[in-house]
Parts: structure tokens; C-alpha cells; sequence
């Protein structure tokens, strides 16, 4: 089952990558109907809101993002960008959840 919520904190974490890890990222959200198809969440996606600009990221860490309040819409996807290409063992989000 899928949930919507409110995201209110990211965590990145680019742990065990030392070397290949992405000097930059960030996060987008949107909010789809459930039985949205794998090819119209992929398009939708590209206009999607950023809830995380480009922010820096360092190599063998935990990064925590706190979300700004005009931010916080309802959301039931996420995104993520990563600049260039690196490592990322964890994507976290943490908030509230909405049914």
C-alpha cells in the first residue's frame, strides 16, 4: 500500500562511498493518483516541486535536510538528483503521514 504524507526531514546518506559519491543533490515531490502508470509518474516527474535545491553532499556520511515550511505539501513520490553521477546507499524521508 502506498501512503501520502507530509515530508518534514531528508536523510542522504552517501556511506561506504568514499570516492564515487555525487558532489551535489537534490529532491523533488509530487503528489499522483494512485494507479498512475510506471511511464506517467517518470514524465510528471520532471515538474515536480523541489522540496531540496542543489545541496552539497560529502563523501562516507549521513546528510540531514530539514524541510522548509512552504515546502510541505502533501506528497506520494519523491525524486532525487544527483550531480554528477556517484553512490547513495539511503534515501530517507521522515514526516507525517496522511490518509
Amino acid at each position: 500500500m502506498r501512503s501520502s504524507g507530509v515530508i518534514e526531514k531528508l536523510q542522504i546518506d552517501t556511506h561506504h562511498f568514499k570516492g564515487n559519491y555525487p558532489d551535489k543533490c537534490s529532491v523533488q515531490a509530487g503528489y499522483l493518483k494512485i494507479n498512475s502508470s510506471p511511464k506517467n509518474i517518470v514524465k510528471k516527474s520532471k515538474s515536480w516541486k523541489f522540496i531540496l535545491g542543489k545541496s552539497k553532499l560529502k563523501a562516507h556520511k549521513e546528510h540531514n535536510f530539514k524541510i522548509p515550511n512552504n515546502n510541505k505539501h502533501i506528497v506520494n513520490y519523491i525524486r532525487i538528483n544527483i550531480f554528477p553521477d556517484g553512490g547513495i546507499s539511503r534515501l530517507r524521508a521522515f514526516g507525517t503521514v496522511k490518509t
